[in-house]
């Protein structure tokens, strides 16, 4: 069992390197990047034209990926989480990559503070869920 982990870990790596992390020829224009791995699951966000810790009320632009790794028959899934400058959390709606095995999607979105306080940090949550259920998960920041 605990080569099977191993291995998961080495493909989940992989494919964050091979297809999920932001390509050099995009890399300067993504200023924050994170990633995450979980049980069949993989992910990476990168934003661009915001900056962290300032409390900005705005990300205008933010790449998502996520990545299937586990022919299981559940689908996979990655989300926003902002942290803003008051303390509070805040969650946004999930993308989803119902294809299967193999496949990745990408998401291009923004986030918005939707009250007085602007968005001092950012994540993400990767996850594999059945149907509705969600199964597993990790979080990462920016950095």
């Amino acid at each position: 069992m605990a080569s099977k982990a191993k291995f998961g870990t080495l493909v989940a790596g992989l494919a964050l390197a091979l297809g999920l992390g932001v390509t050099p020829a995009h890399a300067a224009d993504y200023r924050y990047h994170g990633d995450c791995s979980t049980e069949g699951a993989s992910g990476s966000i990168a934003t661009s034209g915001w900056q962290r810790g300032v409390g900005q009320r705005t990300v205008p632009s933010i790449k998502l990926k996520v990545y299937d790794w586990v022919e299981d028959g559940h689908h996979v899934s990655i989300r926003v989480v902002a942290y803003y400058a008051d303390g509070s959390k805040g969650y946004y709606p999930w993308h989803s990559d119902y294809d299967g095995y193999g496949t990745s999607k990408e998401f291009d979105t923004s986030a918005t503070a939707g009250g007085v306080s602007g968005i001092w940090d950012l994540g993400i949550e990767v996850a594999r869920f059945e149907g509705s259920h969600l199964l597993n998960y990790c979080s990462a920041g920016v950095s």
